[in-house]
Parts: C-alpha cells; sequence; structure tokens
C-alpha cells in the first residue's frame, strides 16, 4: 500500500519539477537593474596638443639657455597617467544584454621642472611647465554578459561617449627676485567611444566584484578660455581661443590663446585635446 502510493506520487513530482523549471521564477529569476561603481590608474596615449605645446614651448627655452651658456639640468614630461573613476547604471533586457547610461571622471597632471645655471656668475633660472587635463565623460553602452560559472561572468561593453573636457597649460620661469608666468585655462566638448572587457564575480544576489580594462578614443576641438600673463606686479587677460602655433624661426610648436585669429606667419590651427588612452579598473557591482 505504501509503496502502491509511492508510486503513484513520481508522476506528481514530475509535473511540479517541470512547472518550477519553466516557471518564470526559476528560468528568468535575475536582476533586471545593476549599478556598477569603479575607480582606477588611466593612461592617455598622448594627450594631443596640450603636452605637444608644452614640450615644444620648454624645448625652444632649454635650446636658447643652451646657446646662451647656460647648462641645462631636467627634461619635461608630458602628462600621461592620472585617476579615473565612474558610475554605470544598467537595465538587463536578458540575461545576457543590456543597455545602461554612465557618467566618469578622468584626469592627468604633471609637473617638470628644468634648471639654468650660468657657473660664471653664480646664476640661475628654473623653468616650471605643467600641462593638465581631463574630462567628465557622459556615455550610453550595450554590455553582453557571458558565463563562465554560476558566479563568475565576462562582461563587454562598448558605445559612444560625449566629453565635457577641460585643459590648461602652466608656464613659470622663476630668477629668484623675479618670475613671470604663462598660463592657459580651457574648456570644450568632444566625442568618442569606448570599448571593455571585465570580470564579475558575484558573492552573493545582491553585491559583486568587477575588474574592467577600457579603451577609449575621443577627441575635444575647440577649446575656449583665458590666457593669463602675469610678473606679480603685472597682469595681463585674454579670453577667446586655444591654438597650435609655431613659435617664429624655430620649429617648435607651443599653444596659447587668442581672441581673434594668429598671423598666418604662426602657422595656426585650432588646438585639440587628444582623451584617447586605457585603464584598470576595480569596482562593485550592485544588483536591484
Amino acid at each position: 500500500m505504501i509503496r502502491r502510493k509511492a508510486t503513484a506520487a513520481v508522476p506528481a513530482v514530475l509535473v511540479l519539477a517541470a512547472l518550477g523549471l519553466a516557471s518564470p521564477a526559476a528560468a528568468g529569476d535575475f536582476s533586471r537593474f545593476t549599478i556598477r561603481l569603479y575607480g582606477g590608474p588611466g593612461y592617455f596615449f598622448s594627450g594631443g596638443d596640450i603636452n605637444e605645446g608644452m614640450q615644444g614651448y620648454t624645448d625652444y627655452y632649454n635650446t636658447i639657455a643652451g646657446l646662451s651658456g647656460f647648462s641645462v639640468s631636467g627634461t619635461f614630461s608630458p602628462a600621461r597617467i592620472g585617476p579615473e573613476a565612474g558610475a554605470d547604471f544598467i537595465y538587463h533586457l536578458t540575461r545576457t544584454l543590456g543597455i545602461g547610461l554612465g557618467i566618469g571622471y578622468i584626469n592627468a597632471s604633471r609637473e617638470s621642472a628644468i634648471l639654468f645655471e650660468y657657473q660664471s656668475f653664480d646664476y640661475s633660472e628654473t623653468q616650471t611647465a605643467r600641462p593638465a587635463f581631463g574630462s567628465i565623460p557622459l556615455r550610453i553602452g550595450v554590455f553582453g554578459t557571458i558565463p563562465v560559472s554560476p558566479r563568475m561572468a565576462v562582461v563587454l561593453s562598448g558605445g559612444p561617449e560625449i566629453h565635457f573636457a577641460r585643459a590648461s597649460t602652466f608656464w613659470e620661469l622663476d630668477e629668484g627676485t623675479y618670475s613671470v608666468t604663462w598660463e592657459n585655462k580651457t574648456t570644450g566638448t568632444g566625442f568618442g567611444v569606448f570599448g571593455a572587457a571585465a570580470l564579475e564575480y558575484q558573492l552573493s544576489r545582491s553585491i559583486g566584484l568587477l575588474l574592467e580594462v577600457t579603451g577609449r578614443y575621443a577627441k575635444c576641438g575647440k577649446l575656449t578660455g583665458t590666457l593669463t600673463i602675469s610678473d606679480g606686479d603685472f597682469t595681463e587677460k585674454t579670453s577667446g581661443t586655444l591654438y597650435r602655433i609655431e613659435i617664429p624661426a624655430s620649429g617648435f610648436p607651443a599653444v596659447e590663446v587668442y581672441d581673434g585669429t594668429p598671423d598666418s606667419e604662426l602657422k595656426p590651427t585650432q588646438a585639440k585635446l587628444d582623451l584617447s588612452g586605457c585603464s584598470v579598473r576595480l569596482g562593485v557591482v550592485i544588483s536591484i
């Protein structure tokens, strides 16, 4: 009797199991919305005219100092490395496909000091150069998830970005009792694209960790702002557009804000900021 009841119960168990496997809770149970918070070091491939203009300006003065009998110690270092941080808000259409909006912060800055010494007169000057640039990018991305285990997945993503960028160049020549500074401060917008590959590990249903490698191609033109020239007693400000120019009779490039179009002999072109680069990010994934 007991055996007959158990045997009769088997089809019912199989039916319930089949219903359970086919139910949305079992087959389609996944978080529709996730938030990714991340940060890490970023590397910029060139920085564009911001780094090249500062390089040219310092090389020009290094050459002048050397021809004037000064010994030159130190070299210019471009801005290439800086912090990145951001957040992605992703809506999952399916278990393996999502779309998302993201916002970030990227930045790079580097200061170089070059010493000019004239041994015969016990006289020295210090040239300081500091390029800096960054952006707040907004992006739309498509996120594809490839599960590799119950807790781990590879996530591939990519899409367009718009950059709200800033760029500055600071140059100073300090003679000890006297110094003069030139500083360009500008802002601009530009467009780009990103691509990323991440490894996500779920600690629980709601919290996970991520390790991501990201690449970016982005450029910003028509940078506008101010040039401030100061020697302590006198300050002059110019508002306009940042141009890449060629220092006359030298061939060295420089960047400077002009309130109009520079003379043609300077071979002017509107300066461009190149934000293309890559980064490694660590972060958390919050599933809702």
